[in-house]
This record gives structure tokens, sequence and C-alpha cells, in this order.
């Protein structure tokens, strides 16, 4: 298993404003009414200003009063525009618990990336991705992540924190990616115990502590090599055409566990319920929500051993899957080679999808029949 622990800057000179779009209170068929507070961080929108091809290909505004060009960068992960010093950054993915025990989730409005996966026993894990921690006051409840969701994670420049990475049997180290893992190396100084909880859904870290755990270990905090992103975004104030109108999305990961999926026309997000009831983040009261997403669909193999069942995702398997945006969906393919993800439009070319938040969802093949789009 290739892996690469520090990849490249990923800087776009580009001219790009964006506004924040009012949120409101929706309500679509087939999902609950839920206020949202707060704007969503992943709409994508800006005002339109033109810009000018450099001869490197990027691109820089009209000049300022003084005559110098106006110059953005990109986020990595979501193509909005942010400063030099956050376009640099890699992010932290932090493993979370997603069972009624651990609500309310703290930091999910914060991620840049949502990736969710089965575990054991037809629950779900949770895995926020941010460049953008810093100031984050709270993240957890923090749980044990999987040798699959490393690989994934890994695959987009991530420094994980976890709690181990098994629920059923002992924690394994990933020697060739950069972790902190509190079961391993009883990492006090970086996470702690809300002691309005009970364990195991207890365990909380937040950004500063992050930051400092990373800077004490001497882990590079920027890309340093060239960092090959799944997809590819649309130029700015652009949005990508797809062909089956989508306003719904429901997957059931078991008899007990179901995600939905709801857009909403005015903020051009996808609004998140976990069992029917909109899912919050404890620091803002502000319901998860994102631009793009994916549902990657994924071969398994269930391992029996003295501690019972234990799940595996195949990534290297690759496979087919869904893109949805915009109220809009198609179908796509995906791969995981040498350490890289990579999603396919149905002409074999990388994706182009739209700027903004997103979700990749891994779901088995098997689950095909219990995702569901509607309009």
């Amino acid at each position: 298993m290739k892996t690469t622990k520090n990849r490249g800057a990923f800087k776009i000179a580009a001219i790009a404003a964006f506004v924040l779009a009012i949120l409101m209170t929706i309500s679509f068929a087939g999902c609950e009414m839920a206020t949202l507070v707060g704007g969503p961080k992943g709409d994508g929108t800006s005002t339109t200003l033109p810009t000018k091809p450099d001869p490197d290909g990027s691109t820089t505004a009209p000049s300022t009063e003084d005559n110098q060009p106006v110059v953005l960068y990109y986020n990595p992960l979501t193509g909005l525009g942010t400063d030099e010093a956050n376009s640099l950054l890699r992010p932290v993915a932090v493993t979370l618990g997603n069972t009624p025990y651990s609500l309310p989730q703290f930091g999910l409005s914060d991620a840049d990336i949502l990736i969710e996966a089965p575990i054991e026993g037809g629950v779900t894990r949770l895995t926020l991705l941010t460049t953008d921690y810093n100031t984050i006051r709270k993240i957890g409840s923090v749980r044990a992540t999987r040798s699959y969701i490393a690989d994934l994670c890994d695959a987009l420049g991530a420094i994980q924190f976890y709690a181990g990475t098994s629920d059923t049997g002992a924690s394994v180290r990933f020697p060739d990616y950069d972790t902190f893992d509190y079961v391993l190396d009883n990492l006090t100084e970086t996470f702690y115990k809300d002691t309005t909880r009970t364990d195991p859904h207890d365990l909380m870290t937040d950004g500063m502590l992050i930051s400092m755990a990373i800077s004490r270990a001497g882990i590079e905090k920027n890309f340093t090599e060239e960092f090959r992103a799944p997809f590819r975004f649309t130029a700015p104030e652009t949005n990508v055409s797809l062909p089956t109108v989508t306003n719904n999305v429901k997957i059931g990961y078991s008899a007990t566990q179901s995600v939905q999926f709801c857009y909403n026309t005015e903020t051009g997000m996808y609004a998140r319920y976990l069992a029917g009831e909109p899912q919050i983040d404890g620091n803002n009261q502000q319901q998860a929500q994102f631009r793009n997403l994916f549902v990657l669909y994924t071969s398994t193999t269930t391992y029996e051993s003295a501690n019972g069942s234990e799940l595996d995702l195949n990534l290297t398997d690759g496979g087919s899957g869904l893109y949805i945006s915009n109220g809009q969906s198609a179908e796509i393919t995906w791969t995981y080679s040498n350490g890289s993800l990579m999603m396919l439009d149905q002409n074999g070319n990388q994706l182009e999808v739209n700027r903004g938040t997103s979700y990749i969802g891994l779901v088995p093949v098997g689950s095909r029949a219990d995702v569901s789009l509607s309009k």
C-alpha cells in the first residue's frame, strides 16, 4: 500500500469572492423540518469579476488602483477561495462515532469533506476533513478508525486523529501515515474526556490541541509534493450540468441506520438527516450540509475472528458510484491505486465537480438497492 505523507502545494491564482447564502428553514418531500443556523460553509457562490489567464494557465484578477493584481487562492478540497497560507495546509481528519449515543457530534459544520463508512454492527463512522481547524472549539466524539478509512484519508493528504483502529480487537499502527492514535499512544495532551458523556462516547479534541500536537511531532503541516485531487473543480461562477433531477437522496446502511440528504434550492446545499432527524453540529446548532455528494459502491469482505465479525472494504477493487450536486445526479466510476483516489465520469475522464464542501459515502455494493434518489 503506497502512501505519501506530504503532498504538494495546491495553489491556483484566481479571482473569486463568494457570498454567503442566507440559510432558511427547509422542508422537502420525505424530509423533516429543520432550521439551519449560520451560513453554509461550502455553497461555492461568489460575485462575478473578469479574470485573465496568465502564461502558466493560472488567473489573476483585474489590477487594483495601485496597478497590483489581486490574487486569491483556493482550498484544494473545496475549490473555494481562501488565503495563501490556508491554500497550502494539509487537512486533518478526525474519526467520529455516529450512533444515537454519540449525538450531537461536534465539528461537522467545519468539514471540507465528510467521509462516511460502514463498520461492524450495521453502524457507520464519520470522518471529517478540514484545513481550517485551528479555531474549532470542540471535535468529537472521537472513535476508532479502520484501515480503509485511513487509506482514503491519506489519499486526501490528511493528518489523522482517532482512538484505535478496531472496536473488537487490538489496534494496529499505520506506519506509512501521519497519525495520532489515542489508544496506542495515550495522548492525554491531545484528547480529553467530556464528563457529561459516558464511555466510549466521551473522547474529544479541539483545533488548538490538534495544531499543537502536529507541531510537537514535527509533522509537516503544508503540502510539499504535488497533491493529486480525486476530482477537478469547475471554473468560478459555473456549475456542472448532470442528467437526472435529484432533490432527495437516501442511503440505507442497515436496518437500523439510514441517512438522507434533502436539497435546498435557496442555499444550493444538501442537508443531512440521520434516522429522519436533522444531524446537528453541537458547536453551533447548524445542520450538516454539503454542496456535493458522492456515493462510492465498494466491495467488502467479512472476517470471523475470536472477537466476532470484522468488516473490510476493498478499495483497490474500485467500482461504480453516483455524483449528486445542484439538484442533479449522474453515474460515475472510481479507482483507488497506489495510494490515490480518482473519480471518473462516464467517458473515463477525471470528474468535474462544483466548488464547495463534499460528502463521500462508502456503500457496500450489495446494498446498492438501499440507495434511492428522487425528485
